[in-house]
């Protein structure tokens, strides 16, 4: 539900997330394109383990869905952009 692979380059779908977030609001302050599912986030006061908060995670796969199918439009918005 919460994991999506898409059929293309890796660097295409880290700018498209990158964009996506900042269209919808989040501010990304720095961004690491080598680190992927390490366990491991960025807290401001350094790097330290990733902690799962139960309370916080969503549930609905709509929201996922909706959210997955928004990056599909921005990673196409993007293809179209570089042909």
């Amino acid at each position: 539900m919460t994991t999506k692979q898409f059929e293309t380059g890796k660097d295409l779908v880290f700018k498209s997330v990158i964009s996506l977030l900042q269209s919808e609001s989040f501010l990304v302050e720095q961004t690491d394109k080598g680190l992927t599912q390490s366990g491991y986030y960025n807290s401001g006061y350094g790097v330290r383990p990733y902690t799962k908060n139960k309370e916080s995670m969503i549930y609905d796969p709509i929201i996922y869905d909706q959210w997955f199918n928004n990056l599909l439009a921005e990673i196409e918005r993007r293809r179209a952009l570089t042909q």
